[in-house]
């Protein structure tokens, strides 16, 4: 990664409920081949595909890292960044119980990530880039409120502060 990245290091809960979905679906699968009869092969290869694809879908949503290039400030995915205007940040701040007692609105709370709409009392909604809740940022922007979770959140707010008061001073 660039000097103005920061990786996204994996809590051991998103360790565990990674590991034990793998579990479930390995178990699943090799239930699956004991139990189905011989004769049923297409089944059991079609089902087989229809688990890969799942941990192959899923992991390709989850994060590597944060950084900011030019005049974004990007989340790391296997395939592919997602971008967020630094000139739309409008504060961000260290909050290890930003996440605490969110339900999830739609997308992923624990398959290698914690990504999607999230909703709790304290910030409403919010889209959660995550892998380690301990170290949340909470990213207040002009039409969203984003939580990301870097190695080290003061250097990312810091660089955030920077990035975006400069990107912001720029447009005077």
């Amino acid at each position: 990664m660039r000097a103005n990245s920061f990786q996204a290091p994996w809590s051991t809960l998103l360790k565990l409920s990674t590991s034990v979905c793998i579990a479930v679906i390995l178990s699943c699968i090799t239930l699956m081949w004991i139990s189905v009869p011989v004769t049923q092969i297409l089944i059991k290869i079609l089902c087989t595909c229809l688990c890969v694809i799942v941990v192959v879908g899923v992991g390709l949503f989850a994060v590597k890292g944060y950084g900011i290039e030019g005049n974004d400030f990007v989340v790391y995915r296997l395939m592919w960044k997602t971008r967020f205007p630094l000139n739309a940040i409008v504060q961000c701040w260290e909050d290890p119980q930003a996440m605490k007692s969110s339900w999830r609105v739609f997308g992923n709370g624990g398959f290698f990530s914690f990504t999607g709409l999230f909703r709790n009392k304290k910030l409403g909604s919010f889209h959660a880039y995550a892998t380690d809740p301990q170290k949340s940022v909470v990213v207040k922007m002009l039409d969203r409120i984003i939580v990301v979770t870097p190695d080290s959140p003061s250097s990312l707010i810091a660089q955030l502060n920077k990035s975006s008061s400069s990107k912001n001073s720029s447009k005077s």
